[in-house]
């Protein structure tokens, strides 16, 4: 529109009132919450501390509940008109767009199976026997007793082809002629 001007008087943009789509909308989130500091004059965004505080409980297997008794805690110390999250469902929640594409599929304890496919419905292991689950939550659903998580490489692909730097890296060793019988580079071995 800089550049040409409104092409009549009654000219708007049909996009300008659209809504981003799902995954957009996490990604808005994602800078909004980088955005706002934990309180006036803080330095720290809730997004840095939250995002430092869960790799703190995955380094050193907190249980959830002492997570949330921390994070509770932590609220309390802030100042009163603070951004703080209080509960551990709360942080997952707010880092949730960090996470990459995956997909769970439960598996027989003893690696024999995926229930997966036309396995799905099974709840022993056709192999060995094997209980599919170990207990029921108090909603009544099962949880497996070992659990696949899958990340699709053809996502991952996507995102390093996905600039033209990275897509050069990615073609480096198809493009670049190789002497036979001279090692200049450990793609040249035979391992």
């Amino acid at each position: 529109m800089n550049a040409f001007g409104p092409m009549s008087s009654n000219w708007k943009d049909e996009n300008m009132d659209e809504e981003p789509n799902a995954e957009a909308k996490k990604f808005f989130d994602l800078l909004e919450a980088r955005k706002k500091t934990l309180y006036e004059g803080c330095v720290l965004s809730s997004l840095s501390v939250v995002s430092r505080f869960i790799n703190i409980k995955c380094e050193f297997n907190h249980l959830n509940k002492a997570v949330n008794n921390v994070l509770a805690l932590m609220k309390e110390m802030c100042p009163v008109d603070n951004e703080m999250t209080d509960t551990y469902y709360s942080a997952k929640k707010l880092l949730a767009a960090l996470q990459l594409p995956h997909k769970r599929i439960d598996t027989c304890p003893n690696g024999c199976l995926l229930y997966w496919k036309d396995k799905i419905d099974l709840d022993r292991c056709k192999h060995c026997g094997a209980n599919r689950y170990e207990k029921k939550t108090l909603r009544g659903k099962d949880i497996a007793k070992k659990v696949l998580i899958y990340f699709s490489v053809g996502l991952t692909l996507q995102r390093m082809y996905a600039t033209k730097s990275t897509a050069e890296q990615m073609r480096w060793q198809y493009e670049n002629s190789h002497v036979r019988g001279s090692m200049a580079h450990p793609c040249d071995s035979e391992a």
